[in-house]
């Protein structure tokens, strides 16, 4: 998973030279490098980066992430802790507990150890866990961490790059330019800013079209790097200045610093030029290029062409005149700029030069795989379709493709796989088939699984990986009775206890969740018959929340020595089966005859169950006993606080629940992220308790840097229909002065807003400022409700149609699936023949490129028979 960096406007802003492999000096992160062709004419090629690992971890002394529960690890820590032998925890311990989270995917685990660190910071395991969080696309607790890493003052210009970097690849572009500016703030990093920072704010204020910060940015960079560097950052000046209409300027730039550069300054110039340009424009710089003493080659016209293809709409003129330039040129029939033709002919919508390219080519199989390298699904599938037979497909591009169905969960694209896949010989494809399963798991569509896997099973027993994913694919989708079926049948099968081990816990888990008591009895039973060794814990908590204290109380007593995780587990059973609060005194003084001392994983998961039980007394009850046994000195209290404080709002005790979150505001530092949390778990409850005028005024209490995203979406999610006029026009200014006022998700509230409240014209316009490429995702969602809402179904269908028509049905069905969910139920409120007629073609067309969700299913039947009554 390496860091994209640079410009949007260019596929790749930095190359090196093909094969060579280094670490960047006092960057802290690897390059790698891979070339897509081979050529020896092209021997430059795009940098990807990654967080560089230490090189003092060998691979027999780095700890595997995964071989043991997080929770589990973070017991052990904390129990070697509260006996003041923090020395004994070895620092490749606490890094196996961040691998861990890294592997679990959970930022809510990463915060939950960066806090517990918090007192003895490392910045390499906080940048760990900061990367987890950017994989899960979690900005505010990547943030929350990072403000950790701040705290501690060893927050180095590196890391404030990868930062930095990382939010500019999620589109954070506002974020981007606010953190830029409070790192400015810190003095010791006042002149050291780091290189990879600029990159990322140039990033933003090219899509912020920011031409005041351009101006200031350049001052500084022209004072603050050597030649070298200041040439890199040049190109993305150059693409800043462009982007904001000063052509001028970014020429001026280019003559200045670039115009002696090489052909790959030449390349990436000419590319953000075209984009902006009139054709005149662009012939000039290859005129002038060609004075320097630089041909365009190969990988010059490649970049021209994509920039070409991206721009809206695509230039057709310019493309023609690439079209000829490289004909003459004797390079229109080179793999390399086969792919960028096709792309922008497609765009174009011209279908016959598009086939004749297809046609008079031979590499296939290197257009394919350009496609993947791009991350194209549609034209790798379409491209795999046009082989003369599936069985040229290379298996490790079809491996690759069905990767990329999976991540994209693109169902109509897996069945499109699966045809493909049919006539391929299943004896060597075990990993294809395995992919295939968990894409369509993904896609909620087990029909293909099932028919994939007793495919397989005709040609011989599949591999313990392979039942595992029909397993879990079967139990995200909610067919427990199925994966239980599957799993009775691993058991009879040749399998190590281990390859079981996995799928049993997976079901307990679903058993759990849907409370089916008989089940998790004959479970057990099989375990006791087997002689297993299963987590005696995990099966005791299982039994807690399906309600049967009984057993879980004698799976307790059964344990020799119980430890702090299974006096956690027992009390926060105990809640849950309503036991009293004397009941949970008992163990407690049980715990300190022990010597053990709760912490605050144990109260987290006490005050959870207390909550639930909607009793403000008897929160108060067992909040006296968590500060009678909770040692002072614990760890992590604020957490606790926190939980306790949200208990009291769950039960309508908001007085109880502000002394806490005042104490907590008493805490410092250590209750920084508490102190958020509990923001937000204010505002939640204030807004779900239609008591919108309270929220607002805990919104302008917060300080502005408190402000983040997750607050504003929650306020301005329920504005609509809460807010009086007044209570909106304050929203409306803090959004305004906001860094998110941008952001997509505010962008849809406010549509929704307006929406619920009947001005349609203030809808129309929000969503008419939108950048055409960004529409069709929620903001159309949120236009097409809107529309109906208001009663205007014949609008909605017209912009459903021209949205179908630019775009493609797929990306209508895929991005955003609510949107036929939403025209669907529009047009089920009228019972006329017509709007019967528009859902039966909406229905129709999802059915030709996915299966319907259960709620289109319904709205759709509910439609017909309404009509047909």
């Amino acid at each position: 998973e390496g860091l994209m960096l640079g410009s949007a406007s260019f596929r790749s802003n930095t190359y090196v030279q093909k094969g060579r492999r280094s670490v960047i000096k006092g960057c802290g992160i690897r390059q790698w490098t891979r070339s897509k062709s081979g050529r020896r004419d092209d021997p430059l090629i795009p940098i990807k980066f990654e967080f560089e690992e230490s090189s003092q971890n060998t691979p027999q002394d780095t700890p595997q992430a995964g071989t043991e529960d997080f929770q589990e690890l973070l017991f052990k820590y904390l129990d070697e802790t509260s006996k003041g032998n923090s020395s004994n925890v070895s620092a490749t311990f606490i890094e196996q507990m961040a691998r861990a989270c890294e592997h679990e995917k959970s930022p809510t685990n990463a915060v939950t150890l960066a806090e517990v660190l918090r007192d003895n910071p490392d910045p390499k395991i906080l940048m760990i866990l900061v990367s987890t969080c950017f994989k899960a696309r979690e900005v505010d607790k990547a943030s929350q961490i990072f403000k950790i890493l701040q705290d501690s003052s060893q927050t180095s210009e590196k890391a404030w790059g990868i930062y930095l970097s990382e939010l500019s690849r999620l589109h954070h572009h506002d974020l981007v330019i606010s953190k830029f500016e409070e790192m400015q703030q810190t003095p010791r990093l006042m002149k050291r800013v780091h290189f990879l920072s600029w990159r990322a704010l140039l990033a933003a204020l090219a899509v912020k079209k920011d031409a005041n910060r351009a101006r200031y940015a350049h001052a500084v960079i022209n004072s603050s790097f050597s030649r070298r560097m200041k040439t890199s950052l040049a190109l993305d000046l150059i693409h800043v200045y462009f982007q904001c209409g000063d052509l001028p300027a970014g020429k001026r730039i280019f003559e200045e610093v670039c115009q002696e550069g090489d052909l790959l300054v030449w390349n990436l110039y000419l590319a953000s030029l075209a984009k902006v340009a009139p054709l005149s424009e662009l012939q000039q710089a290859l005129e002038d290029m060609k004075k320097k003493g630089f041909q365009a080659k190969t990988t010059t016209w490649k970049e021209i062409i994509y920039s070409l293809a991206k721009t809206i709409p695509p230039n057709k003129e310019s493309i023609q005149w690439v079209r000829r330039q490289t004909k003459e040129a004797s390079l229109d029939q080179d793999p390399e700029l086969v792919r960028p033709f096709l792309q922008a002919y497609q765009r174009l919508g011209d279908k016959v030069t598009f086939d004749q390219l297809m046609k008079g080519t031979q590499s296939q199989i290197v257009v394919l795989d350009m496609a993947l390298a791009d991350r194209d699904l549609e034209e790798a599938v379409s491209t795999m379709e046009n082989q003369t037979s599936a069985s040229t497909i290379p298996s490790p591009s079809f491996k690759k493709a069905v990767d990329l169905c999976r991540e994209e969960a693109s169902h109509s694209h897996a069945i499109r796989l699966y045809k493909l896949f049919e006539k391929l010989p299943l004896h060597r494809a075990d990993d294809i088939v395995t992919g295939l399963i968990n894409t369509f798991a993904v896609c909620e569509d087990m029909t293909y699984a099932i028919a994939l896997f007793d495919k397989r099973r005709l040609v011989g027993p599949p591999p313990a990986e392979m039942w595992r994913s029909m397993i879990s694919g079967s139990l995200d989708n909610r067919q427990l009775h199925q994966a239980r079926d599957l799993f009775d049948q691993m058991t009879h099968l040749n399998f190590s206890e281990g390859d079981l081990m996995a799928p049993l816990s997976k079901i307990i888990t679903q058993i759990t969740q849907q409370k089916q008591l008989p089940e998790l009895t004959n479970l057990q039973a099989l375990i006791q018959n087997k002689g297993w060794h299963f987590d005696r814990i995990k099966l005791m908590d299982a039994y807690f929340q399906c309600g049967d204290h009984r057993t879980g109380t004698r799976l307790f007593s059964d344990i020799e020595h119980p430890d702090l995780r299974a006096y956690s587990v027992l009390l926060k059973g105990l809640v849950s089966c309503g036991a009293e609060a004397s009941t949970l005194r008992h163990h407690l003084e049980q715990m300190s005859q022990a010597k053990l001392h709760t912490n605050f994983i144990t109260w987290l998961g006490v005050f959870d169950a207390v909550g639930q039980r909607k009793s403000a007394e008897f929160v108060q009850e067992v909040y006296q006993l968590y500060q009678e046994f909770t040692p002072p000195s614990n760890a992590l209290l604020n957490r606790v606080e926190h939980a306790i404080m949200e208990a009291f709002f769950r039960c309508g005790d908001a007085g109880a629940g502000r002394i806490i979150f005042d104490k907590l505001k008493t805490m410092g530092s250590k209750a920084e992220g508490s102190i958020d949390r509990s923001y937000t778990t204010i505002l939640s409850h204030l807004c779900k308790q239609d008591n919108f005028g309270a929220a607002l005024t805990i919104l302008r209490e917060m300080p502005k840097e408190r402000r983040n995203l997750i607050s504003f979406d929650i306020v301005t999610r329920y504005a609509g229909h809460a807010a009086t006029s007044e209570e909106l026009e304050v929203l409306l200014k803090m959004v305004a002065e906001s860094p998110f006022k941008q952001s997509p998700t505010i962008v849809a509230n406010m549509m929704k807003m307006y929406g619920l409240r009947g001005d349609i014209e203030k809808v129309k316009s929000i969503f008419q400022a939108i950048p055409l490429e960004e529409r069709v995702t929620r903001h159309l969602a949120e236009m097409l409700s809107a529309l109906g809402r208001a009663g205007l179904l014949e609008e909605a269908g017209v912009l459903f149609d021209e949205y179908t028509q630019r775009f493609g049905i797929v990306p209508l069905l895929e991005v955003d699936r609510s949107v036929c969910k939403i025209l669907l139920s529009w047009y089920a409120r009228d019972p006329s023949k017509s709007w019967a007629a528009a859902a039966q073609r909406v229905y129709d067309l999802i059915r030709q490129h996915r299966q319907p969700t259960p709620d289109e299913e319904v709205i759709f039947h509910n439609t017909q028979r309404i009509v047909n009554l």
